[in-house]
């Protein structure tokens, strides 16, 4: 109730400031004729006020204006950086819980034996507090982690990230660095930049913490298979690799047609082979065994991935118990203890995808509401001001959102981070 009543608010406030006739030449913006009305509803001049909800699609236009003005400030950015709660299983949250409850702190015996339903019960008995310490958690690691440690990922200069939940409320961050003097794809040789991303990120289960396998590991759900596909759109499981690889997709005027289809089938079979290997980290077998399991040489492996790819990929050194595997920097994963994924970026496109469709992505039945009543308006009568009130309030009324994203808008946390700070000039 707090959260809506504050919108409300907000809203109210900002109509009457859009609509309050500062002076003789905003008198025309109370004028009754329809072509007026009909000219700010189709340039979408009367949604401008709206970009103060942080939840409206107006609001994420802004959000994705900032990122592409950084984009293009700065050139392209060198990670792409995904951060997940897991608070079920950080004792900082869990105690910080415990004691808002007035209640003493778990003891390391206590944590140790606790079950997962307790855990999640713990949490959600207080989710105002969880989203606070997940917000110092983030805070600190874009501090401590990034900027202030070259070692984790490189010297960074500016970073620029957003909040998001999924389906299940979780709350995760998605983040675009940038790195000082980092080799870029195009301009610096296809080794020196694997070399980087080598230097930077693995795959190893060597590497991990034996309690933080399993939240590294990818597990199908609902989520990965869209639009009734049967592949995971994650790209999991992943193809072994001998070392770290960078293939582009196949020229037209570099493969004949009858070749592409003969390696496209190979790749089902290699991929419905991966599928039959499951998540067993405690596989032995070497990345040759791999290949004689095939019946494939390696020229003629990577031949047939790089068949299956539509746009150019990093393929990091794998090994077959690692198919799973989610990309994580070796010194961030052990102390953020969370999921974690990192990428290279390869080209602009691919990071203007990035945003689009996560960092920047609203709630799809809120679309199709706004978008309902923008159509009526164009022909249904009413003033410009009963308009914009309606979208108000369905921007407040239309949305479900979890207990996380409540307190944090409450709470006024902050929704997206960055080091630059946005700084609008007309020209016209």
């Amino acid at each position: 109730m707090g959260r809506m009543r504050a919108e409300t608010l907000q809203r109210s406030a900002d109509l009457h400031y859009a609509f309050y006739p500062r002076n003789d030449r905003d008198a025309w913006l109370f004028c009754s004729t329809y072509h007026v009305r009909d000219e700010l509803i189709r340039t979408n001049v009367a949604y401008r006020d709206l970009e103060a909800l942080r939840t409206s699609p107006d609001y994420m236009k802004r959000c994705k204006k900032h990122a592409f003005a950084m984009i293009r400030q700065f050139g392209m950015p060198t990670w792409f950086i995904t951060l997940t709660s897991r608070d079920f299983h950080w004792p900082e949250t869990l105690n910080a819980i415990r004691v808002a409850q007035g209640q003493p702190k778990f003891t390391d015996a206590e944590l140790e034996s606790m079950a997962f339903a307790e855990r999640s019960n713990t949490v959600r008995s207080d989710p105002v507090t969880a989203t606070r310490m997940y917000h110092r958690r983030l805070e600190a690691a874009l501090k401590y982690l990034f900027l202030d440690c070259p070692e984790t990922i490189g010297p960074v200069t500016d970073f620029y990230t957003m909040q998001e939940m999924n389906g299940r409320g979780t709350e995760h961050t998605h983040g675009l660095f940038w790195v000082k003097d980092a080799p870029q794809y195009g301009v610096a040789s296809n080794e020196e930049v694997c070399a980087f991303v080598d230097k930077y990120v693995s795959c190893s289960i060597h590497g991990i913490d034996p309690s933080l396998l399993g939240c590294q590991t990818h597990v199908h759900s609902s989520t990965c298979k869209t639009r009734g596909a049967n592949v995971c759109r994650f790209k999991f499981p992943r193809p072994p690799m001998r070392r770290t690889t960078i293939l582009e997709p196949f020229r037209d005027d570099e493969i004949s047609d009858d070749d592409f289809k003969r390696l496209r089938k190979k790749w089902a079979d290699v991929h419905q082979y991966l599928q039959s290997l499951g998540k067993n980290h405690r596989d032995t077998r070497s990345f040759d065994e791999f290949l004689q399991d095939l019946d494939l040489d390696e020229d003629e492996y990577v031949r047939v991935v790089h068949s299956s790819l539509t746009q150019v990929t990093v393929l990091l050194q794998r090994n077959p118990c690692e198919i799973r595997i989610n990309n994580y920097s070796r010194l961030v994963h052990p102390l953020w203890r969370g999921n974690m994924d990192i990428q290279l970026c390869l080209d602009p496109y691919a990071v203007a995808m990035y945003i689009t469709s996560y960092v920047t992505k609203c709630d799809r039945g809120l679309r199709t509401a706004l978008a309902a009543i923008r159509q009526a308006a164009r022909h249904d009568g009413g003033s410009l001001r009963e308009h914009i009130r309606k979208l108000g309030n369905t921007l407040i009324h239309h949305q479900a959102i979890s207990a996380t994203e409540a307190a944090m808008l409450v709470l006024g946390l902050k929704h997206r981070r960055t080091t630059r700070r946005l700084v609008f000039v007309p020209t016209r």
